[in-house]
Order: structure tokens, then sequence, then C-alpha cells
């Protein structure tokens, strides 16, 4: 194909083009999904999996809000390390972020295998992980861990430890 030099274009076409261009560009971006913030508004603990929802709202060319999509089997997990680890229980209402992966797991999300993707899909809403509980509040039952002590919070609530061996 032999490209041509069009001596006739204008300011008014480059600007045209410009506007058609960065119009393009935003719409590809806004496909792309990194981390939200999102509410939790279902909880399967047998699957360890949740339902969420941003919390942020998109907005449609005029500024109207636009409520976001509801993402279904969001996979979470425990913060551990080796053989231990800190469960907690997510409930209707808290708050989490939440990761987008590169590629589609599926696969990985039902097995915990390594897989290969089926589908050439990219930072889908479809492939999202919990990645932490988020808050402006602490919580009412905690484990503070500092340099110099741990504390453990748990105002009118039993604590249970289950151990063997020398305490």
């Amino acid at each position: 194909m032999v490209q041509t030099f069009n001596a006739s274009r204008n300011l008014t076409d480059d600007a045209s083009l410009t506007d058609a261009l960065e119009f393009y560009k935003t719409k590809l971006l806004q496909n792309i999904n990194t981390i939200i913030l999102g509410e939790v508004i279902e909880v399967n603990n047998n699957t360890k999996q949740l339902t969420v929802q941003s919390l942020i709202n998109g907005v449609d060319s005029k500024n109207n809000p636009i409520i976001p999509p509801v993402i279904r089997e969001v996979p979470f997990g425990a913060m551990r390390g080796g053989n231990a680890g800190l469960i907690t229980h997510y409930k209707i209402g808290d708050n989490v972020i939440i990761g987008f992966c590169q590629r589609q797991i599926d696969t990985t999300k039902r097995t915990g295998k390594r897989s290969t993707p089926a589908l050439v899909r990219f930072h889908n809403l479809a492939d999202a992980i919990v990645l932490a509980h988020w808050s402006n509040n602490d919580p009412e039952i905690f484990i503070s861990i500092l340099e110099n002590g741990i504390t453990i919070e748990a105002k009118d609530t039993p604590i249970t430890i289950n151990a063997t061996g020398n305490l």
C-alpha cells in the first residue's frame, strides 16, 4: 500500500484525528483492570470465593454515574507462609482490595495448579482475586505485632488457644 501526503489537510483535520485517537486510546485503557476497591456482597466460605462490586462508579460521556458490574467467584485465601497462616472470614459489607491477573485464571482457580489459559484475555474482571481487606477503621478484634510486643484485643470475646507441647 502506498501512503500519500494530503496537502489539503488543515489544523482542524489534525485536531479531529488527535481527538479521535485520544478517545480510542481512552476506551482501550478503560478495559484494562488493575486494582479496585470493592464491597463484598456475597460470601461462599466453602469455595473460598466472594462476590464483590467496585466502590467507585464509572461515568458516561455526560459525567452521569454508571454502577459497576458485579464480579463473581473472586477467590480469597489466608495470609500464610509455609504451614502457618492467619485466617480471617469475610462478611457481607466488608471492603476489599481486588487485583486482576494478567491472564485468564479459570483453571487455576478451580484446581490450584499451574495451567495454560484457554482464552486470550488480559486484565479481565473474570480474573479477579482478593488481595486484602481494606478499611479506614481498625477492627474491634485484632492482633497487633510491634517491635516492643504483641497485643491481642478481643473485648467481650472469648479467646481459644489449642496447642500441644509446652506453653
